[in-house]
């Protein structure tokens, strides 16, 4: 008989009436304890690569991926997850669709729009009221679609992974990014995309203009369960219950005291299952004594 992990409740004070700030405090607890378990030269601690972040939703998984981040844990994810973790690749990826289709309006939204370039929907209107193109917001439209007018003229004359490279580099994406709080992150994320673009386009023989047409259709759906963003340094794993694979980790952790996370959880995990829930609800659980203490 399998021996099913042990669970791990930790406890937290509601901060408000927001679900929000609720979602964002488990994070934190649970970040937290995770970080207490990194190495310290006692043969049980945890190393990351041994930890996976299960999630129900799009919106939790993001919120585990930013808040763990924040504690300069890194996190590697697949498919939906890793849009869920990194919103900004869902922007790039419209933003590819923009520099092959000009007149796709929701795609050329998502170019011009910050981080990309800092071009808001006021910008356009007055540009359209004021034909002076020294009148400030009409000079910043008048730039940023130079720009892209230069990197969709180049397209054809190198890789996608190329193209797509040059609109981290030449737009304000990579520099905005970088200036993040863990922004170093989101920038290996953001060139690990466009590799994995490149990669794609030359297996499938696609040019830069059908490989666009897929940039969208993933931006809206999520990459391919084959995609995942490999990493230097060891990385927790971030999964969708719906993406569960069979796979095993040494500890699961879960911000959602649902059934079905919890179930996909004690099946990820071999050893344990932090559980990070709201201090009125924790004594529904009666974990076993803990091997981490």
């Amino acid at each position: 008989m399998t021996q099913r992990p042990m669970l791990r409740v930790l406890p937290f004070v509601v901060v408000g009436q927001s679900a929000d700030l609720d979602l964002r405090a488990a994070v934190e607890s649970a970040a937290s304890y995770v970080q207490r378990m990194l190495p310290d030269g006692d043969e049980k601690s945890l190393n990351l690569a041994e930890l996976t972040l299960v999630s129900t939703n799009t919106t939790v998984a993001g919120a585990l991926a930013q808040g763990f981040a924040m504690h300069r844990l890194r996190v590697a994810a697949g498919g939906g997850a890793f849009l869920a973790a990194y919103p900004e690749v869902r922007q790039f990826l419209s933003a590819m669709r923009a520099i092959a289709d000009r007149d796709d309006g929701a795609a050329q939204a998502a170019l011009f729009a910050p981080p990309l370039f800092a071009i808001e929907p006021a910008d356009f209107l007055a540009s359209l009221a004021v034909k002076d193109d020294s009148h400030p917001p009409r000079a910043r439209l008048k730039r940023a679609r130079e720009v892209a007018e230069k990197i969709r003229q180049r397209r054809h004359m190198q890789s996608p992974g190329a193209t797509a490279r040059d609109l981290i580099e030449h737009s304000a994406l990579g520099r905005v990014c970088a200036a993040r709080v863990a922004g170093d992150l989101l920038l290996e994320a953001l060139y690990e995309t466009a590799g994995f673009l490149d990669k794609w386009a030359s297996r499938e023989g696609l040019d830069f203009d059908a490989l666009a047409d897929l940039c969208q259709v993933w931006a809206d759906g999520g990459l391919p369960q084959s995609f995942a963003v490999p990493q230097g340094a060891a990385a927790a794993s971030l999964m969708l219950v719906s993406d569960a694979a069979e796979l095993r980790f040494r500890v699961a952790c879960v911000v959602e005291a649902s059934d079905s996370c919890l179930a996909a959880a004690s099946n990820l995990a071999t050893e344990l299952v932090v559980l990070a829930v709201p201090v009125e609800v924790a004594d529904v659980w009666t974990p076993p004594v803990q091997r981490f203490a």
